[in-house]
């Protein structure tokens, strides 16, 4: 029989039915025959005829077996009966429904967010050959190399098989008609080549065109491409003009293009550095292909001799701080955040084993209410595998609409995730439900109808229940009681990391600033080209200092170059200061952080200067050589002298400054540990200190939305259009610790489902055990118990499993925590105080769950109970 044939048999059941109907009523008819022709009375021959033949449906049933689908009918079966079942049971499947739902909802919003850190394959070809290297050092956030270091390296052989460079994203400005500002990533020419990436229309950058002095290129992205050319092929060819220079385009970038810092791009350019730079050149950032066959190791030692011929022409006191580094670009760009996906991830996946042990206890409590219909099944002759397939289908049936409905619930999920997530999160934009998101809940869906199926279709229903006795095998309730006790334990595994993040929080926040930023507005901004020269910048900024000042209610006005505890702040290596002339400062480890502002710095952000004075309008003159200094770097600079009146030079033969001030030190390296020393210098009236961007601090006694739209009208009235980020000081250090606030509440928000479920779980536990035993209270209660001796029976009960998932949830928030401590900032992983409160909150709120169901049984009328058998 071809597989046409049984198709036909399953699609029109009913005609092929008919047929096989038709042809045994034809064999029996020609055997009654027969029987008649060999004198035989018509009544015996049909006798004979069908004890001959046997039983008709159960010959029916063999006819149909010989189609090899039969199997595929009984599922369909099983299908129609589940479905009327919960038809039957509406309560109970919109229940199952909704915990399932929230399990895989949950989970496939969490993978579709950390898919693209943990699991995904970069947007590069065969990106496991793909590498990141350079030198390390304390005062740069990336590994580099100068272009005399890089085009020493291209010539060493190495286990690369191409390398390239690229020297960052700067801002740049498209001017013309509709003058945009936008960001420029300066590449080689070997750059898309090595990541295996082509252009979607047009072509690469040639090596002669990545030169100086030649005519500019540029390739824009997809983006740009659809927004501004509205995707017309004929871009190709057409003239920019950027930052003052035409550029051609030749080419657009494919659709999620990503730069391996993840950084966002317009536009891509050559670098078009020197052949031969005078010094190191400026700093670059290196990427490579490794050889077929070659690991990161590998790599490594062959360009260690390099390293070391670098190492030695730094100053002595850099090199213990220098640091070469070799690692795949997957880990550059996952950095921090890998340890963060896989905590959000883990905890998302404990939250559904909650749910799936949640449902499976549901079912197992279902199973057990249906011993008697499964007992009547298997007596008229249904086999073991046939109800268990019948549990199975049910399972999977609830849990696929479960998965159908948590994927609706991930959409809105994923949205929400999106809206609250803070900026700097790698591929978090990219987050989608695309197929391989919708697999993995597809996979999810079908695991867990497997997992929380497996134990009720396991329960084999005994003979006695068929006349009605009521009996609990003493396994399902093993089982029921080790699936409380299983969710109660990721309950505490959650509860205690959420926590210890919690704990982590507050600890940042509470970290002393050094400053105050009430009632404090700042505004950051970048000119355009039109201010290429140093005299516009300088009057700009000035005229816009000036014009704030005179506002009503402003207190103070200044400048930086930018904002503490968490900006962009220049650094350098502390070595490199000198105390003073005759006596040069120690050679120091560490770096100091150093800004540029103007005189009413300090009091804009309350920043105390404990000897001496602030800057003042006279130290702005041209050749003024003030400084101020922190308490910690006075410390370091001249230990155990007085500082105030003492110079010092900013790098070796430099220019002297005098210290004319001792502020507090302040927080300057984020809300971490990271605090360096730090000094000032004034922003002078001179063209040398004109600066493309700066920050705006301004405090004043009128309300922020006030001083906000004050700022904004200013820097309108000047240009409209430079582009301001105006926001409070309280949302600048907000924004510090949006990524651990981000964390901790995700981690929150489950370990409260997953407390909510566990809780459910030992409610509905609790009420099915004084159901059961219903009968046995209301003996004990008519043999003289006391209702609260009835309320302790069943709540030790409770305890002994509460007690049994509490030490399970112990033993696993240790391994969990253990593994946060990346995450965790000035708390310890086994921190007594936290497993405490932990496992004392879990326990109590066991308790109340417990409690209900257990004065409700206490309750109970004994003679009603005694009359119901």
């Amino acid at each position: 029989m071809n597989w046409i044939q049984r198709l036909r048999f399953l699609v029109k059941k009913n005609d092929t039915d008919r047929e096989l109907d038709e042809e045994l009523r034809f064999h029996l008819d020609r055997q009654i025959e027969l029987n008649i022709a060999n004198g035989l009375p018509p009544a015996e021959a049909r006798y004979a005829a069908l004890r001959e033949f046997g039983i008709v449906d159960q010959v029916k049933e063999e006819c149909r077996s010989s189609r090899g689908l039969d199997w595929l009918n009984g599922v369909m079966q099983d299908i129609r009966y589940a479905m009327r079942n919960f038809r039957r049971n509406r309560g109970f499947a919109l229940t199952v429904l909704a915990v399932t739902a929230i399990g895989i909802g949950s989970s496939t919003a969490v993978f579709s967010v950390v898919d693209r850190i943990l699991f995904r394959n970069l947007a590069y070809s065969e990106p496991n050959r793909l590498v990141s290297m350079g030198i390390t050092i304390p005062w740069m956030d990336y590994d580099f190399l100068t272009w005399a270091d890089y085009s020493e390296l291209k010539r060493t052989p190495t286990q690369l098989q191409s390398i390239t460079s690229w020297a960052g994203v700067v801002d740049c400005d498209l001017t013309g008609d509709r003058p945009l500002r936008l960001s420029c990533a300066r590449v080689e020419a070997s750059f898309l080549p090595v990541l295996g990436v082509q252009p979607v229309l047009g072509r690469n950058f040639a090596a002669e065109e990545d030169r100086p002095n030649v005519p500019g290129v540029a390739l824009i992205t997809h983006a740009m491409w659809q927004s501004r050319f509205a995707g017309q092929p004929s871009v190709i060819g057409r003239r920019l003009m950027i930052d003052g220079a035409e550029r051609q385009i030749i080419g657009v970038l494919p659709p999620g293009f990503e730069l391996p810092t993840l950084e966002k791009v317009d536009l891509v350019i050559p670098q078009a550095m020197p052949p031969l730079p005078a010094g190191g050149g400026r700093p670059l950032q290196v990427y490579g292909r490794l050889k077929p066959g070659a690991t990161t190791q590998q790599m490594r030692d062959s360009v260690m001799p390099l390293a070391d011929r670098i190492f030695s022409f730094a100053p002595p006191q850099a090199r213990k701080q220098l640091k070469f580094q070799v690692k795949s670009l997957q880990e550059m760009q996952s950095g921090d955040m890998y340890l963060a996906a896989w905590t959000l991830f883990g905890a998302v996946l404990a939250m559904l084993l909650i749910a799936c042990a949640n449902v499976a206890n549901l079912l197992l409590a279902r199973a057990l209410a249906r011993q008697r219909e499964l007992a009547v099944r298997a007596a008229l002759g249904a086999s073991r595998g046939r109800l268990i397939r019948q549990t199975l289908t049910e399972s999977m049936l609830l849990s696929l609409a479960g998965g159908a409905a948590g994927i609706l619930l991930a959409y809105g999920l994923l949205r929400v995730f999106l809206l609250i997530a803070p900026v700097g999160l790698p591929h978090l934009a990219g987050a989608q439900l695309d197929l391989r998101v919708l697999c993995f809940s597809l996979g999810a869906s079908l695991l867990c109808g497997l997992v929380f199926g497996l134990a009720p279709s396991l329960h084999t229903p005994s003979a006695a229940t068929v006349s009605g006795a009521r009996a609990t095998p003493r396994s399902s309730m093993i089982t029921r009681h080790a699936l409380v006790s299983a969710q109660l334990g990721f309950s505490l595994i959650l509860l205690t990391c959420a926590g210890l993040l919690l704990q982590s929080l507050w600890n940042r926040q509470r970290l002393p600033l050094g400053m105050s930023t009430e009632n404090v507005v700042t505004a950051e901004m970048a000119l355009t080209i039109r201010y290429s020269q140093p005299s516009a910048r300088l009057a700009f900024f000035e005229t816009l200092e000036q014009r704030l000042a005179k506002l009503p209610g402003v207190e103070t006005v200044a400048l930086s170059d930018s904002l503490p505890p968490g900006g962009v702040p220049r650094t350098q290596p502390l070595y490199a200061l000198e105390g003073s002339v005759r006596n040069p400062a120690q050679p120091n480890s560490g770096i100091v952080v150093w800004r540029h502002v103007t005189p009413g710095y300090f009091r804009a952000l309350g920043i105390p200067i404990v000897k001496g004075r602030a800057f003042t309008e006279e130290d702005r003159g041209p050749k003024q050589m003030a400084v101020v200094i922190s308490q910690s770097l006075a410390a370091k600079l001249f230990p155990g002298e007085e500082a105030l009146g003492k110079q010092m030079r900013r790098f070796p033969k430099g220019p002297l400054y005098t210290v004319v001030g001792i502020s507090a030190s302040v927080r300057n390296g984020g809300l971490t540990d990271a605090n360096h020393p730090e000094y000032y210098l004034v922003r002078r009236h001179s063209d040398d200190d004109a600066l493309a961007a700066s920050a705006v601090i301004l405090r004043g006694q009128a309300k922020p939305e006030v001083l906000e739209s004050w700022i904004r009208s200013e820097v309108a009235a000047l240009d409209p259009v430079i582009p301001a980020v105006i926001q409070t000081f309280n949302q600048h250090l907000g924004e510090l610790s949006a990524r651990p606030r981000f964390q901790a509440s995700l981690l929150v928000l489950f370990a409260a489902i997953g407390l909510i479920l566990s809780a459910s779980g030992l409610y509905g536990l609790i009420s099915y055990l004084a159901a059961q035993r219903e009968r046995e209270i209301g003996v004990r209660l008519a043999l003289g118990a006391t209702p609260s001796q009835i309320l302790k029976m069943i709540l030790a009960h409770a305890f002994r499993w509460t007690a049994a998932g509490l030490v399970f949830g112990i033993a696993g928030a240790a391994g969990a925590a253990y593994a946060l401590k990346g995450l965790l900032f000035h708390i310890k992983p086994a921190d007594p105080v936290a497993f405490a409160s932990s496992a004392f909150s879990l326990a109590l709120i066991a308790l109340l769950a417990a409690l209900l169901p257990s004065r409700r049984a206490s309750r109970v009328d004994p003679m009603t109970t005694l009359r119901q058998d």
